[in-house]
């Protein structure tokens, strides 16, 4: 039967040249299965089903402290990768610590990775904001200025006291890493597992900001460096089971328009890698500029953005550009920013956040 379907084959077999080929296909298969897992796993989707029929995996919003953002982000942060974009000096670094300070006051262990500036700042604005809840509003650079502080009223004194009492609460809880050089994804991450195993859950990950991370290869330019980092940070953030905040820069064409997608530095692998992808400009912006040709459109949002920051209560909005398993407000989340106390009110609850 084998001769009169295949003459050729019975050929190669009788003088063992198929042989050799399946032998060689079978001697190397478990290398190469081996080699494949280095880069992905075997999940049986029995397994994932079970998990959620007995509900392990299962999580809870964790709110950020902001009504306004807990509700167009369907209760708060989840696990994923989370992507805050804004120009220069809107607020964007002061708006992740403002949150990070909220989920850290709440129990929740925090990792917050500052790559441009000090650890002295971050906590600095804190203290300023906390200042302000009672009663005082003092700027940062106050905060940090020996003269300054020595000329002090009783009752910035006194306000400055309150606040570092109320900051412990939050301190219980937060961890800054400071970039004495350009730490890598793995080195986060390596903080974030160790946090975890000692704190018996793993922190919220903030991280200012993600074009300061070293890049994976030495030759990568900045676009494959982004593209990179972006997926590791992803990986990073399923394998811990945690949220992932990270403050991105725009490129410069967005700084004469309404924030938008394509706004992001490097926008491809940022755009697809996040799960949600946030963006933080004046109050406004989108409706000012839809009816302005393009020449006159880049003269009034550099008008709007002078006047924004040119002011001492700045009204911002917070777009939700993408949110892969939640749908996209229309209208933006309204904010206000108070920098000389590094402050960030919910223009829903008028108190501070």
């Amino acid at each position: 039967d084998y001769l009169a379907k295949d003459r050729d084959g019975l050929s190669r077999y009788l003088s063992g040249e198929e042989w050799e080929a399946t032998r060689y296909l079978e001697e190397g298969a478990e290398e190469r299965y081996s080699a494949a897992l280095a880069s992905m796993r075997v999940v049986r989707p029995y397994d994932a089903m079970t998990r959620r029929w007995g509900r392990e995996d299962c999580e809870e919003p964790i709110p950020t402290g902001f009504p306004g953002i807990d509700k167009a982000l369907d209760g708060g942060l989840r696990s994923g990768l989370y992507v805050l974009g804004a120009v220069s000096s809107l607020g964007k670094t002061t708006l992740a610590v403002q949150i990070a300070d909220n989920i850290a006051r709440s129990g929740r262990p925090v990792l917050f990775v500052t790559i441009e500036q000090s650890a002295r700042e971050i906590v600095s604005k804190s203290l300023s904001l906390l200042m302000r809840a009672h009663g005082v509003a003092m700027p940062t650079r106050a905060i940090n200025n020996r003269e300054a502080r020595a000329s002090w009223n009783g009752a910035a004194t006194e306000a400055f006291e309150a606040a570092c009492m109320d900051y412990c609460e939050v301190s219980l809880h937060l961890n800054i890493l400071e970039g004495v050089k350009q730490p890598t994804v793995f080195d986060v991450q390596a903080v974030a597992e160790t946090i975890a195993r000692h704190e018996g859950t793993p922190p919220v990950v903030f991280i200012d900001y993600l074009q300061l991370l070293a890049p994976q290869g030495e030759r990568d330019t900045e676009k494959q460096a982004t593209d990179k980092n972006v997926m590791s940070l992803r990986q990073m953030a399923r394998d811990l089971k945690t949220p992932l905040f990270i403050i991105s820069s725009l490129n410069r064409s967005s700084y004469s328009g309404s924030i938008s997608l394509d706004s992001f530095k490097e926008s491809g692998a940022i755009e697809y890698g996040a799960d949600v992808l946030l963006g933080l400009q004046p109050y406004g912006m989108a409706g000012r500029m839809e009816d302005e040709a393009e020449s006159k459109a880049r003269r009034e949002a550099g008008k709007i953005m002078r006047e924004a920051k040119a002011s001492n209560e700045r009204q911002c909005e917070l777009m939700v550009l993408k949110q892969r398993d939640g749908g996209t407000p229309r209208d933006g989340i309204p904010l206000t920013f108070i920098p000389v106390s590094s402050a960030f009110f919910d223009n829903i609850n008028t108190s501070a956040a």
